[in-house]
């Protein structure tokens, strides 16, 4: 079993806004962009820009158990993680 990083966060602004997000800080994307996935467009790409200026983390898992059971439901075994570690695996794969 394989086990994924994950960061919940919710949009606050825009076309997203008020949904459910989950970033992948670990697994890679193209260029600039951060693995995701939500109810809406499933698996894509947001950029660090927007998840910086537009998310905010959620923390209560209430919040986030649906976008959850989902992940899980299609083969995802997701360990929450705080946003502080997403930061962290950006600066070191920017490095490289």
């Amino acid at each position: 079993m394989i086990i994924t990083d994950v960061v919940f966060l919710r949009a606050h602004s825009g076309r997203h806004s008020g949904n459910v997000l989950a970033v992948f800080p670990f697994l890679p994307h193209v260029d600039w962009l951060v693995a995701c996935y939500d109810h809406v467009d499933q698996h894509h790409g947001a950029s660090l820009w927007y998840i910086d200026s537009e998310c905010y983390e959620v923390t209560i898992r209430t919040e986030y158990a649906d976008l959850m059971d989902e992940l899980t439901r299609i083969g995802y075994h997701p360990r929450v993680v705080r946003k502080e570690v997403f930061y962290t695996s950006v600066r070191v794969t920017a490095r490289r």
